[in-house]
């Protein structure tokens, strides 16, 4: 008898809770929750984001997909470019994941398509910008793809976009995604049938997520065998870039996060360190970010990776100083 009495209570304050919650979405207090409100997909941009497809390359591990429409002749974003290079033409050849590709950012507003634009309009000759950044890329797979397609482009400039999860193999990368889209796919089941539910479950996301984020990249940087994996990786890219004639940079994007109690503040000294090490100039936009809140700067607000087009024309503007000599 108490039990059932229980148990209705229960039932009774659950209900009432989620009538609550639904009245304060009736009268605008609160969102409507649904699954654009967890999935970092869900943006007015979304088609612009290519289809990855298996490649056959195993340490490149996946590939875009060359019938997409984003994608042009040479498998990567931006406008169709041949192998030949027009006699006095600066070719810069672009190396990253999702952030450099401009995941969710119209090709015009990306930080390649607006340093051609800034570049050239110096009046210094034409310079050429070929964006070979692929989603889910780590380091070392950049580097192999150097090794394998980049190169014979015969770059005179090589920019390296480093992202703080590059020492993650890009098949981890895949597993984190599948995972995420699962997570999705529960939440919206879940808000379909209660606001309550959905209520707090994004609460609890808010309350763990950044602790889960912090040991995530703490143990990638602690791990001596990944991170030094990383820097040889970055030595070899290196001395390629050398012996082909060219030149190597870099700029490090940082995440998207409360920038006044930054966490990853020392995992940036530590690539800023191994880069500095290596002598390979480069830039880190954490202090330009920084001056804007950092929800100004997601496409989505729960993506705390990828920059939307103000981040872009921000990181266009740096990379143009870096490359000013």
């Amino acid at each position: 008898m108490n039990l059932a009495l229980v148990l209705a209570s229960l039932l009774f304050v659950l209900a009432a809770c989620e009538g609550g919650i639904r009245l304060l979405q009736w009268s605008g207090q609160l969102p409507v929750y649904n699954k654009k409100s967890i999935d970092k997909g869900e943006t007015p941009n979304r088609h612009l984001n290519a289809r990855l497809v298996r490649s056959d390359n195993p340490v490149l591990f996946m590939e875009y997909d060359r019938n997409d429409p984003n994608i042009n002749n040479a498998g990567f974003r931006g406008p169709d470019f041949t192998v030949a290079k027009t006699p006095g033409t600066t070719r810069i050849a672009i190396l990253g994941d999702s952030v450099a590709y401009g995941y969710s950012v119209a090709y015009e507003d990306t930080f390649a398509a607006r340093l051609a634009q800034q570049l050239n309009a110096r009046g210094n000759g034409l310079v050429e910008v070929l964006n070979f950044a692929v989603s889910g890329y780590s380091t070392i797979a950049e580097l192999e793809l150097y090794k394998t397609r980049v190169r014979e482009y015969d770059p005179d400039i090589v920019l390296l976009a480093y992202v703080l999860n590059d020492p993650l193999p890009a098949a981890f990368v895949v597993q984190s995604v599948g995972a995420a889209r699962q997570q999705v796919d529960l939440f919206k089941v879940l808000s379909r049938y209660s606001q309550l539910g959905a209520w707090a479950y994004l609460r609890w996301q808010k309350l763990v997520q950044p602790f889960d984020r912090q040991r995530n990249y703490r143990s990638m940087y602690s791990n001596p065998e990944s991170w030094q994996r990383t820097v040889a990786a970055l030595a070899e890219l290196q001395q390629l870039v050398r012996d082909d004639g060219a030149q190597l940079y870099a700029v490090v994007f940082p995440l998207l996060l409360d920038f006044g109690q930054y966490p990853m503040q020392d995992i940036h000294a530590q690539v800023n360190g191994a880069l500095a090490q290596l002598g390979i100039p480069h830039i880190d936009l954490l202090d330009d970010y920084r001056q804007i809140p950092y929800l100004e700067l997601r496409p989505h607000p729960n993506d705390d990776t990828h920059p939307n087009a103000r981040g872009h024309a921000i990181a266009a503007g740096r990379i143009a100083g870096l490359l000013r000599p």
